[in-house]
Formats: C-alpha cells, sequence, structure tokens
C-alpha cells in the first residue's frame, strides 16, 4: 500500500468487497487500484470473483469508496439467440439525487433490429413513481416469415399523498403489439401472459370511514391472434362488481352482436368492443359497503 496524499492510496494486488470479512461472498481482485477517500477506486485489471470462482475480468473498472451512488456505464450484455441472433447492449445508469435514478440503453439484436430500454425511480416520504420502458425497432422480421413483430411495453407504477388526507394510486401497463410480446419477452412467464391490466384510484380513510374512487382498464391480447385471420380485437375496460353494485351490462345496451355469458364478452361478429366503468364507493363500520356504478358501452372502429 503506497500513500500518494492526504487521502488517496495505492495498493497493488488487493481486493475490493462490501461484505463482511474474513469470507467475502464476493469481491474484485486487482493488480492495482487507486483509492481516493470518500470518492472512488479505480481498479486496473479486475476480475470479479462470486465465492472464490472468477466470473468476470474487466481491464478497467471503478467503484465506489462510500455508500452512495454512481453514474456510469453498466457491465454490457453479449449473447447469442436462434431468434434475435447476436446479441450486443450496454446500458447507462444516472443517478440524479439520493432518491431518483435513470437507466437508459440500446441492444442490438443482428438478426432482427434493436431495442431501446429506459427505467426511471423516484421515492420520496410522500411519493414513489417507477416507469419502465422497452421497444424493438424489428426491421428484418421474423425467421422465414419476416413479419415485423417490433412494438413497445410501457409499465408505470406510482403513488402520493394528497391534501386533505386523500392518496392516489395509479398503474398503467401498455402494450403495442401482443405479438411482441411474445417475440421479445424478457421471460416465459410474460410471454404467455396476454392480458393487460390498468387501473388507478383515489382514496380518504378517516374515523373508520373510507371513500374511494377508482377507474380500471382489462385488455387481453389473445385476440390478436384471432385478429391475423378473422380482424377480431376486443378491448374491455372494466371493474369488479362489488356487493350491493346494480351495473348495466353488454346484454342491456342496445349493441348488437355481443352476448353475455358468465360474464364474459363475447362477439358473434368481427368488431371492437369498450366498456369504461366508474365506481364511487362509500364504506363504515355499521355498513359493509355502498356502492353505485354506471358503465358506458360504445363501439369502436
Amino acid at each position: 500500500v503506497d500513500k500518494l496524499g492526504p487521502d488517496r492510496y495505492r495498493v497493488q494486488y488487493g481486493f475490493v468487497t462490501s461484505c463482511r470479512l474474513p469470507n467475502p461472498k464476493w469481491k474484485w481482485d486487482s493488480e492495482v487500484a487507486n483509492i481516493e477517500m470518500g470518492n472512488e477506486v479505480k481498479m486496473h485489471h479486475a476480475t470479479l470473483k462470486l465465492h472464490g470462482i472468477a466470473v468476470l475480468y474487466l481491464p478497467y473498472a471503478e467503484h465506489p469508496v462510500d455508500f452512495g451512488r454512481k453514474s456510469g456505464f453498466l457491465i454490457p450484455e453479449v449473447g447469442d439467440s436462434s431468434i434475435k441472433g447476436f446479441i450486443l447492449g450496454d446500458a447507462f445508469f444516472w443517478a440524479l439525487s439520493r432518491n431518483t435514478d435513470v437507466t437508459l440503453g440500446a441492444t442490438l439484436y443482428a438478426a432482427r433490429g434493436w431495442a431501446q430500454l429506459g427505467d426511471f425511480r423516484s421515492l420520496g416520504y410522500n411519493y414513489g413513481l417507477q416507469a419502465a420502458y422497452y421497444g424493438v425497432i424489428d426491421e428484418k422480421g421474423a425467421p422465414v416469415t419476416h413479419q415485423n413483430q417490433g412494438g413497445e411495453d410501457l409499465r408505470v407504477n406510482g403513488w402520493k399523498d394528497l391534501p386533505d388526507g386523500f392518496r392516489g394510486v395509479i398503474s398503467v401497463d401498455y402494450l403495442s403489439y401482443y405479438l411482441f410480446r411474445l417475440a421479445f419477452a424478457q421471460g416465459f412467464t410474460e410471454a404467455i401472459n396476454s392480458e393487460v391490466h390498468t387501473f388507478g384510484f383515489v382514496s380518504k380513510n378517516w374515523n373508520g370511514y373510507g371513500l374511494g374512487f377508482l377507474a380500471a382498464r382489462y385488455q387481453d391480447y389473445i385476440a390478436d391472434i384471432l385478429a391475423i385471420r378473422t380482424g377480431l380485437k376486443q378491448a374491455l375496460a372494466q371493474l369488479p362488481d362489488p356487493p350491493y353494485t346494480k351495473a348495466f351490462t353488454m346484454q342491456d345496451l342496445p349493441i348488437p352482436g355481443f352476448v353475455n355469458n358468465n360474464k364474459t364478452i363475447r362477439a358473434r361478429r368481427p368488431a371492437t368492443s369498450s366498456r369504461l366503468t366508474m365506481r364511487p364507493a362509500l364504506s363504515s363500520r355499521q355498513l359493509s359497503e355502498l356502492s353505485a356504478g354506471l358503465t358506458w358501452c360504445m363501439p369502436m372502429t
């Protein structure tokens, strides 16, 4: 160990870890490490080891010395896929503040096109927000058929304490194309999920009473598979039926071609339908729940 200044040191053939010694679960071994106390350590010829096994080598790496976060490029993504071809990507992590950060990245799929990703996170004492975006520009299309399966997926979740004791919560799930999820989903469970749920509500509780307003939208993209052959696509925005609620159904409205079978909407002819439900609810200790509902149905072209 060589002392280069009041807060600067040089360590040869040492290691960096934040685990408990003497048996750390992970560590960075390096030939030369320049340490600036309160800032960062710059490692040359660094090797990442998990339980003593080398898993990654980098000619140069940086690691924060304190417990703060540091902006910089993440570990590159390199791979190969029978569907996507050669894969090469990277992302940049930007620590805007102690409670807010952004991650922006791009990935090249040699056999298809390129993907973009973004992630925003912020957490405060009276709010929280996270938004994740993933999109693919499918320039070459699917193998054999060359069908363009590109699309976008956006997910937003947040909450905030509002004036007068109210609290607002929102969860947005947007999917532009179901075949995009089938082709480019990051996991099997996500790939087979054809449902998209979006909701938002405002609520207040005081002295045992509760008041809430909720709006929700449900969409099942399994109809996209039928749309390839028949041009059929269905979209449904709805809320679960609470107790003591009377709401109009699709069967109650003068729209031909629809039947209500166990609360499942089925179309007799190719069409697109949408239903929006808003039900304010009031609850108390004496009365379990009292709600009023109104369903509006409008055929879309």
